[in-house]
């Protein structure tokens, strides 16, 4: 009978390595691989982000939910990322990804699951598989813990391409498995190849928009399409969207959060870039307009965002230069109902702003507390 350092040998003799983050569960795979003779060749660094300090620390913020699919991705995607800066002559690299809620000492209301991925330059991978806690309600940490173990190698197995001989799983296991792979546009943005590319254009030719509204789209709801409808009034042209694959503290968007917010927008105008911040943006679309929150305006406008301040106005003349304008919506904030006229802005950058009134639009819906009623209802 196979033991489970077979896989780790099979893994370690590969031409494959990559970064490990698990939170929650999943530390039995890494003590697999590190006990297995080989294992500098396979593991370039693993990390065990347990407090939630840690984790938002390794995300660049606290994620909506600590145990979910995208969190997994996330953590792929920041483990992917640090084995480009480990090995950067590998074109073979990959970072795993696992989070899970897991038995413990005390009984849980939620249910024991737990979340695995896998990214690769050329696809996202994702697994996830649920507990049956038992009458005691408590469930049994090491079983759940092998299933886990059981089904990392799987993932690994089948998104690798490695003959791992992954251990079977036992037939009540309720999981899943999911691979996206990229299109080749989205591995080019990934790798940095290039910096924007129109969603549905014939040859990646469309022309440059005019008026962009910037966004993570997660997820595209109401308050976007009508913020869109009531600027292609007030400019009297059409109003494109532009999804950031990058982030200037998070991880960038793995191909299955790609493809999933894409599908959104359903023909409309839509624009991939890896461009986090305005000034870039600004660059790669001269003259436009961005259709922005105030929430988002008052980020433009703060140092932190910047080198230091004589780089931040040197960034707004650049606006100026480029033809840049900002279109400001006003967005419900801690102090109520916020505008163009109720906040503090550098008067360089308000001097490029046309603000739009409680009067003329207003809608709070959000993503994040979409988000997080999809949550509550899953749990």
């Amino acid at each position: 009978m196979q033991t489970a350092n077979t896989h780790a040998k099979a893994l370690h003799d590969s031409v494959h390595c990559g970064v490990f983050l698990v939170t929650g569960g999943g530390i039995t795979l890494l003590s697999d691989l590190l006990t297995e003779p080989g294992a500098s060749a396979t593991v370039l660094a693993a990390s065990v982000p347990y407090a939630e300090q840690a984790l938002a620390e390794t995300l660049g913020g606290t994620p909506d939910q600590a145990c979910s699919a995208e969190t997994a991705r996330a953590l792929a995607m920041a483990a992917f990322q640090r084995a480009g800066v480990l090995d950067a002559k590998s074109a073979n690299l990959f970072g795993f990804g696992c989070t899970a809620a897991l038995a413990t000492n005390r009984k849980k209301r939620g249910k024991h699951r737990a979340y695995l991925a896998i990214q690769t330059s050329q696809a996202t991978s994702c697994a996830s598989i649920e507990f049956d806690k038992g009458a005691d309600q408590m469930g049994d940490r090491l079983a759940e813990e092998a299933q886990i173990t059981a089904l990392a190698w799987r993932l690994l197995d089948e998104h690798l391409n490695v003959a791992l001989h992954a251990p079977d799983l036992p037939t009540t296991s309720r999981f899943d498995i999911a691979h996206v792979q990229a299109q080749p546009v989205w591995a080019e943005l990934l790798a940095g190849s290039i910096d924007a590319t129109p969603v549905d254009a014939a040859s990646g030719k469309a022309e440059k928009p005019r008026a962009l509204i910037s966004g993570s789209f997660n997820p595209l709801h109401e308050g976007h399409l009508q913020m869109a409808e009531q600027a292609e009034q007030i400019l009297n042209r059409k109003v494109g969207f532009e999804l950031c694959i990058d982030n200037v503290d998070k991880p960038a968007l793995g191909y299955f959060d790609i493809a999933e917010r894409s599908m959104q927008f359903d023909g409309k105008p839509l624009w991939l870039t890896r461009l986090p911040t305005f000034i870039q943006k600004g660059r790669e679309f001269p003259h436009c307009t961005f259709v922005v929150g105030i929430d988002t305006l008052v980020r433009i406008g703060m140092t932190r965002y910047y080198q230091n301040a004589q780089t931040m106005h040197k960034a707004f003349s650049e606006f100026a230069e480029l033809g840049i304008r900002f279109l400001v919506f006003g967005r419900r904030g801690d102090r109520g109902f916020e505008t163009l006229e109720s906040v503090e802005v550098p008067a360089a950058l308000r001097t490029l702003c046309t603000g739009v009134p409680e009067s003329q639009f207003r809608n709070d819906l959000s993503s994040s507390a979409i988000r997080n009623q999809e949550f509550s209802s899953d749990n």
